[in-house]
């Protein structure tokens, strides 16, 4: 999750540090990321379960708990149980002479996640009446929180095994 966010100029090489110094002396102690975007450049476009996860599955969560306060939240890894059972391939396999059918959305080829993701997309849309942002609002002044985020859950796994690892080294 995003602690702090803001901006930094830089001119003749020289960056303006205040706004970042400012957010950093107020970080309780811990171990935090940083990501550092250029504000007129297209942002890298995310892996396709970390859009899945992040972005749609997110917004929808998030949509359905403000629209249904007394309901109990339903979280985006319900949802990806949920869409998984509606649209993703269904795989057969042979166990013992039996035939066995099963999902597995998250072995898929990304161009498999990326039309399932379009599924969920417009069922969203269509049943649920949800705006999900496409990968290319992910570009615009609104959703740059929602796209860091979602470009720092993809690395999640990597920095906790990086700063245990540097923990250990000292």
């Amino acid at each position: 999750m995003i602690k702090k966010k803001g901006s930094i100029s830089v001119s003749g090489g020289v960056p303006d540090l205040t706004e970042l110094n400012e957010a950093l002396a107020k970080l309780k102690d811990g171990d935090y990321m940083f990501v550092i975007a250029k504000t007129d450049e297209k942002n890298r476009a995310l892996n396709k379960l970390a859009y899945l996860h992040s972005v749609v599955l997110r917004t929808i969560a998030e949509t359905l708990a403000e629209r249904n306060p007394d309901e109990d939240p339903v979280s985006p890894q319900q949802l990806y149980r949920y869409f998984e059972e509606k649209f993703a391939p269904i795989h057969t396999c042979r166990i013992n002479g039996e035939e066995f059918d099963y999902l597995d959305l998250k072995s898929e080829h990304a161009v498999d996640v990326g039309t399932v993701t379009e599924k969920i997309v417009r069922y969203a849309e269509k049943k649920l009446g949800i705006h999900i942002p496409t990968e290319e609002d992910l570009n615009t002044e609104p959703y740059f929180q929602l796209y860091a985020e979602a470009y720092l859950n993809q690395w999640k796994g990597y920095w906790s095994e990086f700063l245990s690892r540097r923990k250990n080294k000292d």
